[in-house]
């Protein structure tokens, strides 16, 4: 029975993270946590602890956390979670994990760093009894994982290039037309490449003739949206925009005088 409570409320973890908004909350270190293994209640119920990470501070991370809350407030006593962040950091998050399956806790819900080195210590923590969640990444085998949500980047990205392309088309026809790209190369360049090779294959594939003439880092919305403004001041040529932040806006781009935002 508890099995069936722990896999709900770690999909409910992942469910709520997508939907929930707010702030973040005062993380608690994993290794921080006195006896951060599962407990008796006062009732004598069995307490649940389950680990929610995330790899940075910033907006989307803060909606995840708050997912993260929300779902456990929702699941009611017996429950504690265990919040932590791996700062972008590949040996942190490894230490973290290994620690959670030292202090034998239930589960992990965890935005991961890599597809290869992420995924390789999670099947080893599922291996050992955790349930493991996951989201915000580009998952081939998910056999180790209870719920989750994976993140095609390379097709979102295309989507919304074929969508700018269209717009192109219709303003400039076979015009030249010089595109800048802000992404995060610098800190998650598997997915950042996935996105900008989505959105330039969607030009390609339009018949698009461009040339891409500034090409800048960016890690979160507000520093993307000021790389993009920079580049259209230095840049005034520019006629569209691919935007990749890792905040609330995923895509951006701008095209003349129309503009359109999805994520």
């Amino acid at each position: 029975m508890k099995k069936k409570v722990l896999a709900g409320l770690m999909a409910a973890m992942m469910t709520v993270t997508m939907a929930g908004c707010g702030s973040a909350a005062q993380s608690t270190a994993a290794g921080s946590s006195a006896a951060a293994g599962s407990e008796e209640t006062a009732e004598g119920v069995k307490e649940i602890t389950v680990a929610g990470i995330v790899f940075q501070d910033d907006q989307n991370m803060a909606l995840m956390r708050k997912g993260y809350e929300d779902a456990v407030a929702d699941a009611g006593a017996g429950v504690k979670l265990l919040e932590d962040n791996t700062n972008q950091d590949q040996s942190k998050e490894t230490e973290l994990i290994n620690t959670y399956v030292s202090q034998k806790i239930d589960g992990i819900a965890i935005a991961p760093l890599n597809a290869d080195a992420s995924v390789a210590s999670l099947k080893s923590a599922a291996e050992s009894g955790l349930k493991i969640t996951l989201t915000n990444i580009d998952l081939a085998d998910s056999d180790f994982i209870v719920a989750g949500y994976t993140s095609d980047d390379h097709a979102s990205a295309y989507q919304a290039g074929l969508d700018a392309a269209e717009i192109i088309k219709e303003k400039y026809g076979e015009e030249k037309v010089n595109v800048g790209i802000v992404q995060f190369q610098s800190l998650l360049p598997a997915q950042s490449g996935a996105r900008v090779k989505g959105y330039t294959d969607a030009f390609d594939e339009a018949g698009i003739n461009y040339e891409i003439v500034a090409d800048q880092d960016g890690l979160n919305t507000d520093e993307a949206l000021e790389k993009a403004s920079g580049i259209l001041n230095i840049q005034p040529g520019i006629k569209c925009i691919c935007l990749c932040s890792r905040g609330r806006y995923t895509w951006c781009y701008r095209c003349g005088n129309k503009c359109r935002q999805t994520g």
